[in-house]
This record gives C-alpha cells, sequence and structure tokens, in this order.
C-alpha cells in the first residue's frame, strides 16, 4: 500500500482485556513507501456513488455479482470490554 499503517493493534492483558494504551494519531506525510510505484496523489481513489443492501442474502449476492463491500456499524463507550 502507499502508507504503512503506524499505528500497533491493541494488546489484551493478563486479565484477556484489552489495554487501555492511548497512542497519539501520527501526522499524514502525504508520502507513499519508499520503491511504490505511484505518487500518493496518485493512489487516492474516489467513489463515485453508494448504495446500501441489506440482509445475508442480499449481501451474499453482492460479494458474487460485484466483488468486495463495506460494512459500517455504530459503537458505543463500552464495545471494547466485550469478548467473543
Amino acid at each position: 500500500t502507499c502508507d504503512p499503517y503506524e499505528i500497533p493493534p491493541r494488546q489484551k492483558s493478563s486479565l484477556n482485556r484489552y489495554e487501555n494504551v492511548m497512542v497519539p494519531t501520527p501526522k499524514c506525510t502525504k508520502k507513499c513507501q519508499p520503491g511504490y510505484p505511484k505518487t500518493w496523489e496518485e493512489d487516492k481513489h474516489y467513489g463515485q456513488t453508494s448504495y446500501g443492501v441489506k440482509g445475508v442474502e442480499t449481501i451474499m449476492k453482492e460479494l458474487v455479482t460485484k466483488g468486495s463491500v463495506t460494512a459500517a456499524f455504530r459503537v458505543y463507550s463500552d464495545f471494547m470490554d466485550y469478548q467473543s
């Protein structure tokens, strides 16, 4: 990719909870990694339109016919306290 992800993933503590360590957001350098064949400006992509789909079957059909999908959901402050 153009920009590597600089923030490391959160680590679990011995109590199987995520440590609440604040990591400052790095400044955007607007530069790609050395050796990347495009400039930062050339590597940007923009969506033309957006639309929504609902339901497992509809999302599965979307994956088969058009490729990857993006999902979003609202989380609250206690989200990281839940375990799977």
